[in-house]
């Protein structure tokens, strides 16, 4: 809710109006035309977390953000919200909107409590010719500014907040070693809340704008904690696995408070030695992000750093059957470059290979877990897959248990690395991103070829292959890990080669029994049941997956030659045909 001052506010004399107005960049008006515009000028405040207009309102005024900062936010087909960046104190808001007389085409709201000046049209049509110009020439010169910003990522988060959530763990110490690994070129400082709270001119806000971040360890138990946890960009909740029985209540309702005004919180999750229990964490309330931190692998607190300083690698890795070969090759090519995975995000066989990867303890293992999976999964177009077409053409029993066996009890939340795959819901009829429950489950849903393979249902939903809806995971990818993370995407597609098949119009059973005879005799090809779906399959997400193809860092496309979908005893190849690709193209980003 805006809360707007009373009237006597507002008087020509309000120096502090006027010389905003004259100070500004877009204005820099003279001492009597700022004094009339502040006659026409409105205060308005929002507190964090408060929408300032939404996108499809129209637009009847502009904004001048006097103090605090704004994001801007991007609503996506699926009803989710995407970051596109953030508004600093200085500039302006929405006047884009009003000049061309469009709604408003981003939803506004406020990250910390703000202070804005408020101007209708006829600000703009008061404004002397030569300002007009000038304010123009200066909002088109920002909306190029915004789109070089959007492209490289928006800037660190300037205010982080670290609260404990369960005893086990020294805040002061984790806020510092955070700082401590922080990276060199990007300055960065730890301080207590007592401090910071004393000194917030020259700890904080003089500090804003200047590339400087600062950690704030915070007592949840202070009265000031859930103000600076709303005030700050980002919010970590620090926690040990073996607590979780010992979760702090002001914690959780600070949690809750934070959840309630959509202001991101991630949680970061200490373990004695393997990672487990994961699950009762996440009752407690929403965290964007989660992060393992094991006792024996101190790098792991790296990956918190890399999320936060907006240095992380998320890997999306597409759909293709048993070409998934090549995405072994692509891990191979990162870890050879020396490159930290930070997330991986896949769709049906990239779905499969990042969860044996997430399993896997080096390449050669993960090689050996992928052919065990193949092996148990057999044949899938053998005569004794089919089944009665009720649900589906195949009974999809040996995939199934070829998924259990090799993913066991694993629960996606329990991953080292954080991993999303991706479905298609065919009853809300449209994408499910799945990051928590039973990998095996979520991975064959992902994987669940429609019409082939019986869908996975889960109470009013059926889920099938994500490769319908979104092939190329790519901005799943980039909405976990921030708009300036860097993705590298894998792509299994390839181009249907020429060829000329033979199939009449109409068979019956003994037609179909000769049908390879006959096209042979005729020097063409069959077009065979599985890679017919597949590839029909496929098709329906393709032209989303070009333009995800754009959005990402680093794109590969391994050149698999003439490889089937559903089988192949090429796999070695594919694993090669990856790494050269990825390989090559990690040389061709690092000149950049």
């Amino acid at each position: 809710m805006i809360h707007k001052n009373s009237e006597e506010d507002f008087e020509p004399a309000d120096e502090n109006v006027r010389r905003i107005l004259e100070e500004n960049e877009y204005f820099q008006l003279s001492s009597s035309q700022s004094a009339q515009a502040a006659r026409e000028a409105r205060w308005e405040s929002l507190a964090p977390g408060e929408t300032l207009f939404y996108e499809g309102d129209p637009a009847d005024c502009f904004y001048l953000l006097a103090s605090g900062r704004m994001d801007a936010i991007l609503r996506c087909p699926d009803g989710s919200e995407e970051l596109l960046g953030s508004i600093r104190a200085g500039e302006t808001i929405g006047e884009m909107g009003l000049i061309s007389g469009n709604p408003r085409s981003l939803t506004v709201r406020a990250r910390r409590s703000c202070a804005l000046l408020r101007f209708d049209r006829r600000f703009i049509q008061n404004l002397p010719n030569q300002t007009l110009f000038r304010f123009i020439n200066l909002i088109v010169q920002r909306s190029q500014d915004t789109i070089n910003r959007l492209r490289v990522g928006d800037p660190p988060p300037e205010q982080i907040a670290v609260v404990a959530m369960t005893p086990g763990v020294e805040v002061d110490k984790v806020t510092e070693d955070l700082v401590r690994q922080w990276p060199k070129n990007r300055p960065c400082q730890g301080l207590s809340s007592i401090v910071f709270e004393a000194n917030k001119e020259t700890a904080g806000t003089a500090l804003r704008g200047r590339g400087m971040t600062t950690l704030i360890w915070v007592d949840c138990n202070d009265r000031a904690a859930r103000h600076i946890c709303e005030e700050a960009d980002r919010t970590i909740f620090l926690a040990r696995n073996d607590h979780a029985d010992a979760q702090s209540p002001a914690s959780v309702a600070l949690l809750r408070a934070l959840n309630s005004k959509t202001l991101p919180s991630d949680l970061l999750l200490f373990h004695s030695s393997s990672i487990q229990g994961t699950s009762r964490f996440l009752e407690s309330g929403h965290f964007s992000r989660l992060i393992h931190a094991r006792d024996n692998c101190p790098s792991d607190l790296d990956r918190m750093v890399r999320l936060l300083s907006g240095s992380a690698l998320g890997v999306a890795l597409g759909g293709g059957g048993v070409r998934g070969w090549a995405h072994i090759g692509a891990f191979k090519a990162i870890r050879e470059a020396g490159h930290e995975i930070d997330a991986v995000c896949g769709t049906s066989a990239g779905a499969v290979l990042g969860s044996l990867w997430e399993m896997s303890t080096s390449i050669d293992d993960l090689i050996g877990r992928f052919e065990r999976l193949l092996k148990i999964a057999g044949r899938q177009l053998d005569a004794r897959n089919f089944t009665f077409p009720v649900v589906s053409l195949l009974n999809g029993r040996n995939w199934t248990r070829s998924l259990q066996e090799s993913l066991g009890d694993q629960l996606i939340e329990d991953f080292p690395v954080p991993f999303r795959c991706v479905s298609c819901d065919i009853v809300a009829e449209d994408a499910a991103i799945h990051t928590y429950g039973p990998a095996w489950k979520w991975v064959r849903a992902s994987t669940s070829l429609p019409g082939l393979f019986p869908p996975m249902v889960e109470e009013d939903s059926l889920f099938v292959d994500g490769a319908v809806i979104d092939n190329l995971p790519v901005e799943v990818t980039r909405r976990f890990l921030g708009r300036e993370s860097r993705i590298l995407a894998v792509d299994l597609t390839d181009p249907l080669e020429q060829s000329s098949y033979y199939c009449p119009p109409s068979l019956n059973r003994f037609e179909a029994l000769s049908l390879e005879r006959k096209a042979r005799q005729s020097g063409k090809t069959v077009p065979r049941l599985g890679e017919t779906l597949l590839r029909s399959l496929m098709m329906g997400s393709k032209v989303k997956s070009r333009a995800d193809a754009k959005l990402a860092d680093i794109y590969v496309r391994p050149k698999l030659g003439k490889c089937s979908l559903l089988g192949t005893d090429r796999g070695l190849d594919l694993v090669e045909a990856g790494y050269e690709a990825t390989k090559l193209a990690l040389q061709e980003y690092d000149k950049w």
